[in-house]
């Protein structure tokens, strides 16, 4: 089962027409004044550190320089990203006030939450995809099983036994495994945990046998041994792991999992600031080091028009959708 697809994201940036033509400098809104006339805030929903923060703390400076005004990032992590989103949802809609999208907030919760205060499809405007973040499949170091397919043939053996890690129930990391174990035919043992570094440690120490970890928060454990990489979620190997097989050419051809980063604006943004913004990300990630930065983190930068970003979302509400009724998951 293929979450993104592959022709709409590639390993470097796409530059594109509509972004490189768009109006450099001020925008004058409907209301005359320029756009941006004061400082922007990019909300995302994670807490800092994580990696949605280090890639707006990363372009924030840069799309700082090119718009003249300067452009903050605030954290308003909680309650599934429900917090954060809602706020952008309810805020004006001039571009001043701008959303870290992913898949969470957007195409998981509303399968899981029978009521929520924003529509994840009608409350926002895209203004651009930015990154996809990968993913590697784990096991703790000393178990028994070398490729994927022997990991496979243990989780036939012993059904529901051979346990995984999650940064808890329908996170990315509990459907990714569903959604992998769904392919694989087998069954696996859920150990839910309160965030993404909880499953890193209980997979250092022992306490449970694989799960999936983002590329660059697993690199260096998987470099100094204290844990095994058996695969890798995209169709083709990463630079920075090259002796990891992917998942796609171990026995899944068209395995592709990883989760799409971009930007958003509240619904009814005026078009010509949304093309400002557009055009201000694309530029900041055209940057040297801002390649040099992400890409050393595992990132794979995109760039897109608006209209590329809503396919992205909409593509991801089916999937995640199909995945979270597979795995009969509620949440109230």
């Amino acid at each position: 089962m293929r979450l993104l697809t592959a022709s709409l994201f590639s390993a470097c940036l796409l530059v594109i027409p509509y972004a490189a033509n768009a109006q450099q400098g001020a925008t004058p809104s409907p209301g005359g004044d320029a756009f941006p006339s004061r400082p922007i805030r990019i909300v995302v929903t994670n807490s800092p550190g994580g990696n949605p923060d280090i890639l707006m703390r990363t372009l924030a400076p840069k799309m700082t320089d090119d718009l003249g005004k300067s452009v903050v990032v605030e954290n308003r992590p909680g309650g599934s990203g429900i917090i954060a989103t809602e706020y952008v949802a309810k805020s004006p809609s001039d571009g001043y006030t701008l959303l870290v999208g992913d898949p969470g907030p957007l195409a998981i919760n509303p399968w899981i939450f029978s009521k929520l205060p924003y529509q994840a499809l009608k409350s926002f405007d895209s203004v651009s995809a930015l990154v996809v973040l990968p993913y590697v499949l784990v096991v703790r170091k000393d178990l028994p099983a070398a490729t994927l397919q022997d990991f496979i043939k243990a989780a036939k053996a012993r059904p529901a036994q051979v346990s995984y890690g999650s940064s808890g129930t329908a996170s990315i990391h509990h459907l990714f495994m569903e959604i992998f174990s769904t392919s694989a035919d087998v069954k696996l043992l859920h150990i839910p945990y309160k965030g993404a570094s909880d499953v890193a440690a209980a997979l250092l120490a022992g306490s449970i046998d694989a799960g999936f970890i983002g590329l660059s928060a697993s690199l260096d454990p998987i470099k100094t041994g204290r844990m095994r990489a058996l695969a890798y979620s995209r169709p083709r190997r990463a630079a920075v792991l090259p002796d990891v097989p992917s998942i796609a050419e171990q026995g899944f051809p068209g395995f592709d999992i990883s989760v799409a980063l971009g930007l958003l604006t509240p619904a009814g943004t005026p078009r010509a600031t949304i093309n400002r913004l557009n055009a201000s990300v694309v530029k900041a990630m055209r940057e040297r080091d801002v390649m040099e930065r992400l890409t050393g983190l595992g990132m794979e930068l995109v760039a897109s028009t608006p209209e590329q970003y809503d396919d992205i979302i909409k593509a991801d509400y089916e999937r995640y959708r199909r995945a979270v009724q597979a795995a009969n998951l509620k949440m109230d």
